[in-house]
């Protein structure tokens, strides 16, 4: 004979739940779990903040313009000035001696026109190739900034301020050419 199992369904057997049971019963936050929560997100934000402030502390600041760029600025507001000749002689010589302080590091830029000349190592400094050509257009830009004030010539002032721009590239193009003999001198002489 076969036993019988008794007949009763699934929903028979989940237990009732009494209808009015308070929701405390269910769920017990103890107040100190609210407090580590509250001085976990105060850390938090602590350290947020003092990293943010690190990071803009520490953060790589641009590099500076280079003296191409500064003085390739102060030409072309010279070149848009266009002042009278000897006005237009002197901010060029200042401009080029600025460039050759930032470019070439030569100490010219407080001198004057004789102090600069008669300095034995004026112009060491730069590239072979280029010395002669500084010196030459140095040298006509003194005698315009030492004469008495002559008439606006606007043709020869812009082909001067060219003549300045086309020497800071040959300067620039000059010092790589060197730097790249440099190297590989080095390499050969490394064999």
């Amino acid at each position: 004979m076969v036993p019988t199992i008794p007949q009763t369904s699934i929903v028979d057997e989940i237990p009732q739940l009494e209808a009015n049971l308070p929701a405390e019963q269910f769920i017990t936050i103890s107040p100190w779990l609210i407090v580590a929560g509250i001085v976990t997100c105060v850390l938090l934000a602590a350290a947020l903040l003092l990293w943010w402030q690190w990071r803009r502390k520490h953060r790589p600041l641009p590099p500076p313009p280079s003296p191409l760029t500064v003085c390739n600025a102060r030409l072309d507001d010279l070149e848009e000035q266009l002042p009278g000749m000897r006005a237009c002689s002197i901010g060029l010589s200042l401009i080029i001696r600025e460039f050759l302080q930032g470019q070439a590091q030569d100490t010219s830029l407080y001198e004057t026109h004789e102090e600069f000349t008669q300095r034995i190592d004026s112009l060491t400094s730069l590239p072979t190739a280029c010395r002669l050509e500084t010196q030459a257009l140095l040298n006509t830009l003194a005698e315009y900034k030492y004469t008495p004030e002559s008439e606006e010539n606007p043709t020869l002032a812009r082909a001067l301020i060219g003549q300045t721009r086309n020497l800071f590239l040959r300067i620039i193009d000059e010092q790589h050419k060197e730097a790249e003999q440099q190297k590989q001198r080095a390499a050969l002489s490394a064999r």
